[in-house]
């Protein structure tokens, strides 16, 4: 899928320049401000049934932006190869860090910061969360790397830290 925008009255092909990511940077910072300015909290006094109103216009336009979204992004078949890896990559990330969870001398594979959390002896929901919480807080590239390594489709180098 080609990504087109319109620069002065030409159509252009995004190809990811300097410049392009610059003006998306800019743009991106514009709706988000538009769409943060687009709420407004509402008195204890007013509309009971409402603890916010919202700009009609600017839900409108998220609207079409999610739509635009799915239709593009989401459901693209294009897409459909890359996500059903990046799910594998998730869950095989999840199911290796819990089975060396249950055996200490494997703690090692675990950053710093979650073997201390491991040794406070979690529940069982406890190390799950603390297990969920490890892969939600990669990069995709740390995951895709740290998977890799996990299950010998690469060995990388000894030397290089994915995860501190």
């Amino acid at each position: 899928m080609e990504v087109c925008w319109v620069v002065g009255r030409t159509r252009a092909v995004y190809l990811g320049t300097q410049d392009e990511r610059f003006r998306m940077r800019g743009l991106t910072s514009v709706l988000i401000n538009r769409y943060v300015n687009a709420i407004r909290l509402l008195l204890p006094k007013g509309r009971a049934d409402r603890a916010v109103e919202v700009d009609p216009n600017a839900e409108l336009e998220v609207a079409i932006l999610k739509e635009l979204t799915w239709h593009y992004i989401i459901e693209d078949p294009g897409m459909a190869a890359q996500q059903e890896g990046q799910r594998r990559v998730v869950r095989g990330l999840a199911d290796i860090f819990h089975e060396a969870a249950l055996h200490r001398h494997e703690w090692r594979l675990f950053p710093a910061y979650y073997q201390e959390k491991l040794h406070g002896k979690p529940t069982a929901g406890g190390t799950t969360r603390l297990i969920l919480d490890l892969v939600a807080s990669m990069t995709e590239r740390q995951a895709v790397t740290m998977y890799q390594r996990l299950t010998g489709i690469s060995l990388g180098s000894a030397l290089e830290h994915i995860l501190q």
